[in-house]
């Protein structure tokens, strides 16, 4: 890669100049990003106009993550797409243009199978994988002719740009379906006679504990209770199961329609995730969970959607300790089943249980099509670099 890109290692600048100035290229800029603009780079340092002028990153340069925790990360490349210069960091190798290439091409060849087994192949390091300047420069790749590598580089950055738009698609549905979930359910605990007179009843008028128990260890389908995936097998989750024969006694059996707790708190459910299970295929979960079956006082989806609301949040966080465990909710029965449900008429329900399962299969398609797209991109950069 001599012939073509010229080696440097990036910029430390003192903290204080952090967070202003012109933008830096960052090893997480180089991984989150199909390719690398001045708008996509997240950080910023103040440097003068004679260390910008050497730690230079113009449009075609590309860059390298120097130092990484696993061997699958050494090296990893991407290309700066953007007339206006930025510079970029200490832990990023930039590959200044010397050279004619299509620079896109030669990103998506720097993954191509050949490029990665030579790039591993030279990285070192006791505790990281290292990379150097010295090392990168003697690696060295097979290259079409210039009107191949734009043809290529064309199709390739024409479906990265689709897919790119289809995933801002798929984020701004997924906040729009967020935000009618809370502005449905999101006030009405605190509105009192003025919620158009919904009810509000107690978690226990509406559900009763599962009492299966895998006593035969006849089910083998382990169920997991995902915050971001909701109820689904443990084998798809973690492609392969982790519960063993003879560890599943205990566990509780799931049908089609019951609903389970999980106390275990995260990012998108800070109070553990509560899901309505909808496979058809009988599953076992396990007992550190709370499974529930509705006594059908209500519409199944409309509680579904409830529970994926925070309009019960503030009832648990006031009432519930949180236990010897950060990352648990230390949630008794008595919590919750006290847990407060509204219901307002069941047409109602009926009708907001309709219009936020539209929302969610628009997204769902839409996720479909982002998988479609992404399978393809796959397929045509294993054709084109095998």
């Amino acid at each position: 890669m001599s012939r073509l890109l010229r080696f440097q290692n990036g910029v430390n600048a003192p903290a204080e100049k952090y967070g202003r100035g012109v933008k830096f290229v960052s090893v997480s800029d180089i991984i989150q990003n199909d390719y690398v603009t001045y708008d996509n780079i997240v950080g910023s340092v103040d440097v003068d106009d004679a260390t910008l002028e050497r730690y230079s990153v113009e449009n075609g340069d590309m860059v390298f993550q120097r130092s990484s925790e696993t061997v699958e990360d050494i090296g990893r490349a991407n290309v700066y797409l953007d007339n206006r210069t930025a510079t970029f960091g200490g832990f990023v190798i930039r590959g200044k243009k010397i050279g004619e290439y299509n620079p896109y091409f030669f990103k998506c060849l720097l993954y191509s199978n050949e490029a990665r087994r030579k790039v591993i192949r030279v990285g070192a390091g006791a505790q990281h994988y290292n990379i150097g300047q010295e090392a990168l420069s003697q690696i060295y790749l097979h290259f079409p002719e210039m009107a191949e590598q734009h043809r290529i580089a064309d199709l390739l950055l024409l479906v990265s740009n689709r897919i790119d738009a289809q995933r801002k698609l798929v984020e701004l549905l997924k906040k729009h379906k967020r935000g009618v979930i809370e502005q449905i359910f999101g006030r009405r605990l605190d509105m009192g006679k003025d919620a158009e007179k919904w009810d509000i009843v107690e978690l226990r008028d509406l559900f009763s504990k599962v009492a299966r128990r895998n006593r035969d260890g006849k089910v083998k389908n382990v169920i997991t209770n995902s915050a971001e995936f909701g109820l689904i097998p443990q084998r798809d989750f973690f492609d392969k199961s982790i519960a063993v024969d003879g560890n599943t006694d205990g566990y509780y059996v799931i049908r089609t329609g019951d609903f389970v707790y999980n106390p275990r708190k995260s990012t998108t459910a800070p109070f553990g995730p509560f899901n309505r299970y909808s496979g058809t295929e009988d599953g076992i979960i396990s007992p550190l969970y709370t499974c529930l079956v509705p006594k059908g006082k209500a519409n199944p989806d409309y509680l579904a959607w409830y529970f994926r609301s925070t309009a019960w949040h503030r009832y648990v966080y006031d009432n519930g300790s949180q236990g010897a465990r950060h990352d648990r909710v230390n949630m008794t029965d008595d919590l919750l089943f006290g847990i407060p449900v509204l219901l307002p008429p069941i047409a109602v329900q009926e009708r907001i249980a309709d219009g936020l399962n539209a929302i969610d299969a628009r997204w769902s398609s839409a996720n479909k099509v982002l998988a479609h797209l992404e399978k393809m991109k796959r397929g045509l950069l294993q054709q084109l670099f095998a």
